[in-house]
C-alpha cells in the first residue's frame, strides 16, 4: 500500500497544471519591463544631461539606483502591516 501512494505521488508531481507557464510568463514580462525601463533611460542619457545641465556621472548613478530603490520600496509597500492588524476585535 505504501507503494501505491508514493508511485501516485511522484506521477502527480510531474505534473505543472498550466502555472508553471503563467509564471514563466510574469517573469519574461517582468525582466522585459524592468530591462527595457533602463534601456529607454539610458537612451534619454544625452537629453536629461542637457536639461538638468549636470555632468554625466550624476545622471548614469541616478538611473543605475533606480532598480534597487525600486525593489526596496516595492518590498516595503507590499508586506506592511496593515491598520486593521492592529485592532482588537
Amino acid at each position: 500500500m505504501v507503494e501505491k501512494n508514493i508511485s501516485k505521488d511522484s506521477k502527480d508531481s510531474g505534473k505543472d497544471r498550466g502555472w508553471a507557464w503563467i509564471v514563466t510568463l510574469a517573469t519574461f514580462i517582468t525582466t522585459a519591463l524592468g530591462s527595457g525601463t533602463l534601456k529607454a533611460l539610458g537612451v534619454m542619457l544625452p537629453t536629461l544631461r542637457q536639461q538638468f545641465s549636470t555632468q554625466t556621472w550624476v545622471i548614469g548613478l541616478s538611473i543605475a539606483l533606480t532598480p534597487g530603490f525600486g525593489a526596496m520600496t516595492c518590498k516595503y509597500l507590499l508586506y506592511r502591516p496593515s491598520r486593521q492588524s492592529y485592532e482588537r476585535k
